[in-house]
């Protein structure tokens, strides 16, 4: 009798030990770190870990051009990878006048225009 009991108290001392080891310990919490735009809209594009949860539907003048933008993390820092087409994009966008709203819509479309030739 003694012996079963010692049998079943070492099965459940070793269930339990691997039972434990397959969980993280209470005290540490996972940090999930997202690299990315930390903006919705526009030119402003500047890399970090903390992204925006949610974005609203709106258009703000060159979010097309976000497309081109990626984010990288580069050992501790997130950065905004250099683009050729991102570049020639944003140039393109800030040379269309601002002060007609429409004016600058158009001349925004011819720059997705030349973009994709």
């Amino acid at each position: 009798m003694k012996n079963k009991l010692i049998f079943l108290l070492s099965i459940i001392f070793i269930l339990s030990i691997s039972v434990v080891g397959t969980f993280p310990s209470l005290g540490a919490a996972a940090e999930i770190r997202r690299c990315a735009l930390e903006s919705c809209h526009g030119l402003n594009l500047k890399c970090g870990f903390n992204p925006p949860d949610m974005c609203t539907q709106l258009y703000s003048i060159g979010d097309f051009c976000r497309q081109y933008a990626n984010c990288e993390l580069s050992g501790e820092t997130c950065k905004l990878v250099n683009s050729p087409t991102l570049d020639k994009c944003i140039a393109c966008v800030n040379a269309c006048p601002n002060k007609n709203p429409s004016t600058h819509a158009d001349c925004e479309a011819k720059c997705r225009s030349k973009l994709k030739n």
